[in-house]
């Protein structure tokens, strides 16, 4: 359960009935009261938090460089963040991705933002520099043994 979702009667006038309706039929009670690991991880990567020296699969990181790593059967976003007026490069240390795995960079905060590049299979990255400060990474996993390690510095 997450703390980052109502209960299914809240903000309901007749206490009695609910005011959203799962589509899955099987969910019958969400929300809670105790924040998920992945409730820490969204909140920190929204309110743009500095990671840390254990770097998790996604996250937000503001500063000189770092290195990130996408498991397999796992998604990550990361955002990664340098002074205004510096660029980020990137690096691919390893990458495993065959399609439908997919890497993405794109120029911004978002997942909407610009799209830069998107990678699987023999498409691999060499080098990536972003055109702003900013850059938002998608890592989708989708089978055993799709992993990538990059490493990113401040330019």
């Amino acid at each position: 359960q997450s703390v980052m979702h109502y209960h299914l009667k809240a903000f309901a006038v007749d206490p009695t009935r609910n005011v959203m309706t799962p589509k899955d039929s099987s969910i019958t009670e969400i929300g809670g009261e105790v924040m998920s690991a992945l409730d820490i991880k969204k909140l920190k990567a929204a309110y743009r938090c500095e990671g840390n020296a254990a770097n998790v699969c996604g996250g937000a990181f503001k500063g000189d460089g770092g290195v990130l790593e996408g498991l397999e059967n796992t998604e990550c976003n990361w955002l990664l963040e340098v002074e205004t007026g510096y660029a980020i490069e990137i690096t691919t240390n390893s990458f495993q991705a065959d399609c439908p795995s997919t890497l993405e960079f794109r120029n911004g905060y978002t997942k909407a933002s610009t799209l830069i590049s998107s990678f699987c299979g023999t498409n691999k990255p060499t080098l990536i520099v972003s055109p702003g400060s900013a850059v938002y990474i998608s890592w989708a996993g989708k089978a055993a043994g799709q992993t990538i390690k990059l490493t990113w510095k401040k330019i």
